[in-house]
């Protein structure tokens, strides 16, 4: 049960129409074995699906803040964690389902060893397989069934200091969609601290809610935010070079979507997308308006 006074663990949860998956989600979450104290901070991303009736057994139990529009998940975590009051954060999508002991595992592992940066548990597909973040290159490190350091982690779930989200002035609010984590696990490695796999842990991440909005707009804040990351950390000139790259691969799927979006909607709808990216990956729009720089500098 939560507690008031000192907590151990904030977690934070953003929500965006996630009626589908949500009850799930809090339902492990709070039958889950614990010794250390939590509080549960939930944010809602102005959500027009069924979110809060589902949700309506567990709201006494969580502190919620209701955004009046979608301000994007980074932004969204950086209100939870403004308000957290836990020496750890436990970052948890609305479509992640931790396993009894999951998060128990993971705290006893930091304690442990409190240089770690962050720790990450063994995510699963709905289906029980096992799920590989990040490049197909790097997926035999997720393949172990022991503890390992590991240069990336999934943002599903990831438990961290809040010290060390504190110093790193919290999640860049110019990543609306996607590439928090890539640029979270790029700040642990420039400074050193371990970024930990722990597959002892388990959590099932079902991956993707199926709206219209997470289809295509998180195909394209999914493009504006790596063309960003690119400028970010690894400079100018890497930036031009990946977004020439990006232009011509462009081009061939928006050739195929435009011709298979005559008879799909669906595929129409996703000609429209890689348009939108196009044209951000060309002008180098890469800025949410509320965060753009002054004088137009990169």
């Amino acid at each position: 049960m939560p507690q008031l006074g000192p907590l151990d663990i904030s977690v934070v949860i953003v929500n965006f129409n996630g009626a589908a998956f949500i009850m799930e989600c809090l339902d492990a979450l709070f039958n889950s074995r614990l010794t250390y104290t939590y509080e549960v901070i939930l944010v809602d991303n102005a959500s027009t699906d069924r979110s809060f009736e589902v949700m309506e057994p567990y709201l006494h139990r969580m502190t919620i803040i209701k955004n009046t529009e979608n301000t994007g998940f980074a932004f969204a975590n950086n209100q939870g964690f403004k308000v957290a009051k836990g020496k750890y954060l436990f970052l948890l999508n609305t479509d992640a389902v931790v396993s009894p002991d999951a998060i128990q595992l993971m705290m006893d592992e930091h304690e442990r060893f409190p240089d770690i940066g962050a720790i990450a548990p063994k995510l699963l597909n709905g289906d029980g397989s096992l799920q590989c973040p990040g490049s197909s290159f790097g997926h035999f490190r997720f393949k172990r069934n022991r503890r390992c350091t590991v240069p990336f982690i999934a943002g599903a779930a990831v438990l961290i200091r809040k010290s060390m989200m504190d110093a790193m002035n919290g999640m860049d609010e110019n990543l609306f969609f996607y590439n928090d984590d890539v640029d979270m696990s790029r700040y642990l490695r420039i400074h050193r601290h371990p970024i930990v796999y722990f597959p002892q842990a388990h959590v099932v991440h079902y991956g993707g809610l199926s709206t219209n909005y997470r289809k295509v707009g998180s195909l394209i804040e999914g493009y504006r935010g790596g063309i960003y990351l690119a400028y970010k950390h690894y400079g100018c000139i890497a930036g031009l070079v990946y977004r020439l790259i990006l232009l011509l691969i462009l081009i061939p799927s928006i050739l195929t979507k435009a011709i298979y979006g005559i008879w799909n909607a669906t595929e129409k709808a996703l000609f429209f997308g890689y348009l939108e990216v196009f044209r951000i990956t060309l002008i180098n729009d890469i800025y949410l308006e509320r965060v753009k720089p002054k004088g137009g500098e990169v």
